[in-house]
């Protein structure tokens, strides 16, 4: 499983850093970003729930040997609990600032274009 998630995880870089290259994309990325939805937020996710499946398998095979040999019903009290606080703004705002700045400087190379175009241009 950690192979096909690093093929993955290369694979999505590649495609995510190729479509930047759009405008669209950029402004999209970077509101996933600040919104923290965006793929680094899903990845954090996905580390999170792994963890915690580890620390709750950990919990609960010893609990559920115990309570098959007792015959007791299960207590729940010292269950391990999910967990996931999402990044802090400043965070996420370091993560879209690439996106944003990518974005200006198309935004300034298209209107740069269109202005010199437009003073080149001969009316008559």
């Amino acid at each position: 499983e950690r192979d096909f998630q690093l093929k993955r995880n290369t694979q999505l870089m590649i495609s995510v850093n190729l479509s930047r290259l759009s405008p669209v994309s950029a402004l999209t990325f970077g509101s996933m970003s600040l919104g923290r939805t965006g793929v680094h937020e899903l990845n954090r996710f996905s580390d999170a729930i792994r963890n915690y499946k580890k620390e709750f398998t950990r919990w609960a095979i010893p609990k559920n040997m115990r309570t098959v040999n007792t015959g007791k019903p299960l207590d729940l009290s010292d269950m391990p609990r999910f967990g996931f606080r999402p990044e802090s703004l400043g965070a996420s705002f370091s993560r879209a600032l690439p996106d944003f700045t990518i974005l200006i400087v198309e935004i300034l190379a298209l209107l740069l274009g269109s202005v010199i175009a437009f003073r080149r241009y001969d009316v008559r």
